[in-house]
C-alpha cells in the first residue's frame, strides 16, 4: 500500500525557488555541448572511431559483394583502427590523470610553503 500523499508540503512553492539562470550554480553542459569538447579535448578518438566505421562498412559490402580477400582485408584494417582508438583513449586518459596528479602536487606544495610562512 503506499504511502498517503501529503498536501501540506514543506517544499518552497516553484515560484519561490531560483530560476534556472541563477549565475552561482554552474549550468549543466548539455549533450551537445559535451560532445564538442569532447572532440576537441581528444581529436584521435572520434577520428579513430570514424575510420574504424570506415573500414567495417567497406568489410561488409565487400563481404555481400562476394570479395572475400578484399572483405578480410578490411576486416584486420577495422581491427587494427580499432586497435589505435583504444591506445589513444588510453593515452588521454594517462595525460588527464598526470595532469590531475599535477594539480595535487602543487596544491601540497603552496599548501606547505604556506605553513612555513
Amino acid at each position: 500500500r503506499p504511502p498517503p500523499i501529503r498536501t501540506n508540503s514543506t517544499f518552497p512553492h516553484p515560484t519561490s525557488m531560483e530560476s534556472p539562470s541563477d549565475s552561482s550554480r554552474p549550468r549543466a553542459e548539455s549533450s551537445y555541448e559535451k560532445a564538442i569538447r569532447k572532440t576537441t579535448e581528444q581529436p584521435l578518438v572520434p577520428l579513430g572511431a570514424l575510420l574504424t566505421l570506415g573500414f567495417l562498412t567497406s568489410g561488409l559490402k565487400s563481404f555481400v559483394d562476394g570479395k572475400a580477400i578484399r572483405s578480410q582485408q578490411m576486416m584486420r584494417g577495422r581491427v587494427l583502427a580499432q586497435g589505435v582508438t583504444v591506445v589513444a583513449m588510453l593515452g588521454y586518459a594517462a595525460a588527464s590523470g598526470f595532469k590531475q596528479e599535477k594539480k595535487v602536487v602543487s596544491a601540497e606544495e603552496q599548501i606547505l610553503k604556506a605553513q612555513k610562512k
